[in-house]
């Protein structure tokens, strides 16, 4: 609870006290979030939370959140303020994104193994990547380890579908 009021606290102190735009402060927080998602799976071969059993792992996980909170204060702030939305129609349009995504993963199963969560088979039909190849635990682990998308896409071409 405490890294969520601070991450919060310090795009408010860099913008309000320190006169960082809040765009600026939207750019930093994304590159340091997303180098912060980089390197952790670079050096862990994994992002999941359910994972995070090394000081290491707990590490990244725990400036994943402080750059998360900051970044959302900043991203917030700036739709709020720069579109004149104010802070209750920012706040249920973010909702509104959440919410959709928490859609696609639960109710379409839609994951991020691909940029549209989806693939297509050899006969031209849209499909879950885990529906295509991972029909056993050897063919789920081979996914898993492949660390590029055109990896996957080779396995892929050598299941059937």
């Amino acid at each position: 609870m405490l890294i969520s009021i601070v991450g919060t606290l310090v795009t408010d102190n860099l913008v309000d006290n320190l006169g960082v735009s809040l765009i600026t402060t939207t750019l930093v927080f994304t590159g340091l979030l997303s180098t912060t998602f980089a390197a952790w799976h670079a050096s862990e071969r994994t992002l999941s939370i359910h994972e995070a059993t090394t000081t290491r792992r707990e590490a990244f996980y725990w400036l994943a959140i402080l750059f998360t909170f900051a970044l959302g204060t900043a991203a917030g702030d700036l739709v709020a303020e720069q579109f004149a939305l104010g802070y209750m129609a920012t706040g249920l349009l973010f909702g509104m994104i959440i919410a959709s995504i928490t859609f696609g993963y639960y109710v379409l199963k839609l994951d991020a193994s691909s940029p549209s969560g989806l693939l297509i088979s050899s006969r031209g039909h849209w499909v879950h990547p885990s529906a295509t190849c991972c029909h056993s635990q050897k063919n789920m682990a081979a996914w898993s380890s492949a660390r590029s998308s055109q990896a996957r896409c080779s396995l892929l071409l050598s299941w059937p579908s």
